[in-house]
């Protein structure tokens, strides 16, 4: 979905590394897991959701395969809830990788945010975020209702 220009997120000193994550921001309620053009909106969401009290941990994925096993590991066993975003399918992407690892490593529960199984459509980026629910607004409000839903059954 990205089309024109898009923030920069990490520092001008950042090293790619193929197979490692980025923890943008340490927090131990949630971790929110995004990858793309999701991270700029993931950044949104943390903000917001860090000023409503939630303690959210941001991790970066700048590669799917092969994914960073020890960082979603250690996110799993810290703070026991995982959230991913991610501008594709929800099939065969970030989420259903981060719960393939979490159900061998760790089980906790995983909410995937991104597209369902189905034909893209044509329109403005931001209408598309929103209508695949991964836009900032979408995605903080996705976390919060699985830090609720966690607390509630405790």
């Amino acid at each position: 979905m990205a089309r024109g220009p898009l923030e920069t997120i990490l520092p001008d000193d950042y090293g790619f590394e193929i197979g490692k994550a980025v923890t943008l921001r340490d927090g131990f309620d949630v971790t929110l897991a995004t990858s793309g053009i999701t991270t700029g909106q993931g950044v949104r969401a943390t903000a917001e959701l860090v000023s409503a009290g939630i303690d959210v941990r941001h991790i970066h994925f700048p590669t799917i395969k092969p994914l960073d096993r020890d960082a979603v590991v250690r996110a799993a066993r810290e703070t026991r809830l995982i959230v991913t975003a991610e501008d594709h399918s929800r099939l065969g992407g970030l989420g259903g990788a981060v719960a393939e690892i979490v159900t061998d490593e760790f089980p906790v529960h995983v909410v995937r945010l991104g597209i369902d199984d189905r034909f893209g459509e044509t329109a403005t980026l931001e209408w598309l975020l929103d209508k695949f629910g991964i836009s900032s607004s979408r995605i903080a409000q996705a976390v919060a209702q699985a830090v609720h839903n966690r607390e509630g059954v405790r």
